[in-house]
């Protein structure tokens, strides 16, 4: 049987459920593209805090109601922001180092520590990126354009236990449950912050960003089921997935070889962002913002790509029988379809004093997409401004999809030119920690 299992593994490797490397190739795209998540380093490293405080060409992105604060700059010009990161629910830095070096070879013990590692459920990678290529303020009004790169893949536990162990004998394995999601899109929003005197706080102000949304591509997981059922002489199995993703293909002929070319097309849309601030005390602040409120990029054109595979009665003798899988694939054209973003609701509560800042925040999503989770996330986050010039942050959050994660970062702060560096990481231990971002701005205020 042990011979079986490894034909079927090899088969594995060469031809069985080509539909999830399409999926892996596809959402694997956004860890290599340009930056998500924060967009700014000083939001990084506090968590996503800061929304009370921020101003300048920051607020733009976390709250824009602070456009209208008393101490905001006359103008301020970002010069870069770009923050980028990957992470999993399974495997750690440290085990990624040991398993990975060139020449190893895992023994038994090794890959059941790595089964181990992966949830009964499922395995998720996510990957996100965002920056900057253009932002200012200038008074209450600010303007930004930020590429946005976001995704996830999830895939069957039993995926990774036939690939290291090979099969058990009459032993159903099942890869239902494999998803995934991907979007690339350009975000230009357009600013302004008004004081008023409703809010029953002091110096409460609003703010509104109206973005506009250029989607580049996107890609999801419709359906998704397969097994492998293994007997004493010979395994077989089925599987198929059908994907939705932006753009045309068509039948061509190359070469004498028919093959599909892919047509790319633009999706449109818009959404806002809406935020309120202002002072509990003297020293204690509050800042409400929801954002990407109606939030949808719509694609005229898009296509659904059904693949379908299955193979009977593999046996040692026959693992090179190139007909032996049976497999259909078939596109089909869509005239169009709307994508609605995740509605982020961010409510947060600092103290402030001229040498620290102490803040605390709730988020919550209002829908699961690409890796975004509808998990609470608990934020605590510091700000040390000793000396001013070169502040220091770190928080800590716990919920929101990514369990417990730890950041950091500094400012360098020399008159009207800023930098600021941050990094965050899935785990309180570098070491365990199941991936992270990084995150650099570079700008100037007056």
């Amino acid at each position: 049987m042990r011979d079986v299992a490894n034909a079927v593994t090899g088969y594995r490797h060469r031809r069985a459920l080509p539909a999830l490397c399409i999926c892996a190739a596809v959402l694997g795209g956004p860890t290599e593209a340009i930056p998500a998540a924060p967009v700014t380093a000083r939001d990084l490293s506090l968590g996503g805090t800061g929304a009370a405080t921020v101003t300048g060409v920051n607020a733009i992105w976390s709250n824009p109601a602070n456009l209208a604060a008393r101490d905001r700059p006359a103008f301020s010009l970002m010069f870069l922001s770009a923050a980028l990161g990957a992470s999993n629910n399974s495997f750690s830095l440290d085990q990624y180092n040991r398993f990975t070096r060139p020449g190893t070879e895992l023994t038994l013990r090794e890959k059941s520590e790595i089964l181990s590692s992966i949830p009964e459920d499922h395995f998720q990678i996510r990957a996100e990126a965002a920056g900057n290529i253009l932002g200012f303020t200038m008074g209450p009004v600010g303007i930004a354009a930020t590429p946005r790169v976001f995704g996830s893949l999830t895939l069957a536990k039993d995926y990774f236990d036939l690939l290291f162990t090979g099969n058990e004998l009459h032993h159903t394995y099942s890869f239902d449950g494999t998803s995934g999601e991907s979007i690339a899109f350009l975000e230009t929003a357009l600013s302004y912050g008004r004081r008023t005197s409703w809010l029953p706080f002091a110096n409460g102000r609003w703010g509104v960003s109206f973005k506009i949304l250029t989607g580049a591509a996107y890609f999801e997981v419709l359906e998704s089921q397969g097994h492998l059922v293994t007997y004493p002489s010979k395994a077989s199995g089925r599987a198929g997935v059908k994907v939705q993703f932006s753009g045309e293909t068509e039948k061509v002929e190359k070469d004498g070889e028919s093959d599909w070319e892919y047509t790319p097309t633009v999706g449109h849309g818009f959404g806002f962002d809406l935020g309120i601030a202002g002072d509990l005390s003297r020293k204690w602040k509050t800042a409400v913002v929801l954002r990407d409120i109606g939030s949808t990029i719509s694609w005229d054109r898009g296509t659904e790509k059904s693949y379908s595979y299955s193979v009977d009665s593999l046996t040692v003798a026959n693992a090179d029988e190139e007909d032996l899988i049976v497999d259909e694939e078939s596109d089909t054209p869509v005239d169009g379809f709307d994508v609605p973003l995740p509605t982020m609701l961010h409510v947060e509560f600092t103290r402030e004093t001229r040498r620290c800042l102490f803040t605390t925040a709730y988020d919550q999503g209002f829908r699961s997409f690409a890796g975004v989770s509808t998990s609470p996330k608990l934020t605590l986050g510091t700000e040390v401004r000793w000396p001013a010039w070169i502040p220091l942050r770190t928080s800590v959050s716990f919920g929101g999809g990514m369990g417990t994660c730890l950041a950091g970062g500094f400012g360098l702060h020399l008159g009207a030119l800023r930098f600021d560096a941050a990094a965050l990481t899935r785990s309180f231990s570098p070491g365990n920690a199941k991936g992270g971002l990084l995150a650099l701005t570079t700008y100037m205020r007056f």
